[in-house]
């Protein structure tokens, strides 16, 4: 059994990383490509969609973003960041 020091030192990542914004801007742009790249891809791979069809599944998800996008900017002055990020 590792001790937990031991642990620490192989880890990928330190703790300290994480106290930073632009590793977390790097952890959700990381995300929110691997989302846009490998959804369409394991739908034509593992369920045998066209290419068409596949890039269409992200079709509702964009078209939510368009329409949210303007509110959002209109709401953000008066309510704030904290409660829009914790309403998600």
């Amino acid at each position: 059994m590792e001790s937990s020091r031991s642990r620490r030192r192989n880890s990928p990542a330190r703790r300290s990383q994480f106290r930073h914004r632009n590793f977390f801007y790097f952890l959700f742009g990381f995300a929110l490509f691997g989302s846009t790249v490998l959804i369409p891809q394991m739908l034509q791979g593992l369920y045998g969609y066209t290419a068409t069809d596949a890039g269409l599944v992200l079709g509702p998800g964009a078209m939510v973003i368009v329409v949210l996008a303007p509110v959002i900017v209109k709401i953000l002055p008066k309510v704030g960041v904290k409660p829009l990020i914790f309403t998600g």
